[in-house]
């Protein structure tokens, strides 16, 4: 789901402005410093089941991953994950990137498919290229002639 990182160094770390804001910074910090990284996100499901209010159902063992990742990550780096809802109407910019993102891998998978189709159509015509041998039960040579590969066997 669609979802945004910020990390925050707490009040009592580093030198802060004037303004009660805190200082945006990298989530990768040095061992003695302190980070919240805040995954702000639109999926209140998620979210939940993130902040420990309720447990998921369908995707048990990604979310059992992801909280293994986090530990993990929070042990090492010495940074505390905050999960907060967004209301989608309040996430459009967020939206409009993983939507990006999204077609980007989509154009690439429809591009990767066509590749491999024109490879394939390759080997096909190369002479040393052997057509499929027909199944030796009656059975299952009717259920090939039937089939989109029919074309394929000789």
């Amino acid at each position: 789901k669609d979802s945004s990182i910020i990390a925050l160094l707490p009040d009592n770390v580093g030198d802060q402005s004037a303004s009660s804001q805190p200082t945006p910074v990298s989530p990768i910090k040095r061992e003695e410093e302190h980070c919240i990284i805040i995954v702000r996100g639109d999926c209140k499901t998620v979210i939940d089941q993130m902040n420990g209010i309720s447990l998921p159902r369908k995707q048990r063992r990604y979310f059992v991953q992801a909280k293994e990742l986090l530990e993990k990550i929070e042990h090492k780096w010495n940074v505390h994950f905050v999960f907060e809802h967004v209301p989608r109407d309040q996430n459009i910019l967020c939206d409009y990137i993983c939507y990006k993102v999204a077609q980007m891998i989509q154009w690439r998978a429809v591009l990767d498919m066509k590749r491999s189709i024109k490879n394939v159509a390759n080997e096909m015509m190369d002479p040393s290229f052997e057509m499929v041998k027909l199944p030796s039960s009656k059975k299952k040579r009717m259920r090939l002639a039937q089939s989109k590969f029919a074309n394929l066997v000789q």
